[in-house]
């Protein structure tokens, strides 16, 4: 895959969030939406990290979002399913969240049947409607 299809695909998630929040079924929650990116100082714990996308509820529920391009299902790894889990932790205990955390992927033709399938919730509707 090209680099530059997945800058893309961001960006069209990013100008497409109401249909977005509408296929999390939370179109009438207010939100606020970011991205993160943690870099550790020198002493302090964990690695770099980013999430594409933060969708801060009105629920107390932050959807963590990760945005994906890919030419068929997106296979998820287990190796990438671990590291997701940790940016999960690494936010919690860096933002010192009390709010949920749902682990949320965009992508274009959905997330592949897998045994790491479970480590988020899907959303694959057509960012059109």
């Amino acid at each position: 895959m090209e680099s530059w299809q997945g800058y893309a695909f961001e960006l069209i998630c990013l100008t497409h969030l109401p249909q977005i929040r509408k296929s999390l079924g939370i179109s009438g929650i207010s939100t606020s939406a970011s991205s993160w990116r943690y870099v550790p100082g020198k002493n302090e714990p964990g690695r770099k990290a980013q999430i594409d996308l933060l969708i801060a509820r009105g629920d107390h529920i932050i959807n963590l979002c990760e945005m994906k391009f890919s030419v068929g299902p997106f296979v998820i790894k287990k190796s990438y399913a671990e590291d997701v889990r940790e940016r999960k932790q690494l936010f919690k205990q860096v933002e010192k969240s009390s709010d949920g955390l749902d682990i949320t992927f965009v992508t274009t033709f959905g997330v592949a049947d897998g045994v790491n399938k479970d480590v988020v919730a899907v959303v694959d509707e057509d960012l059109h409607g």
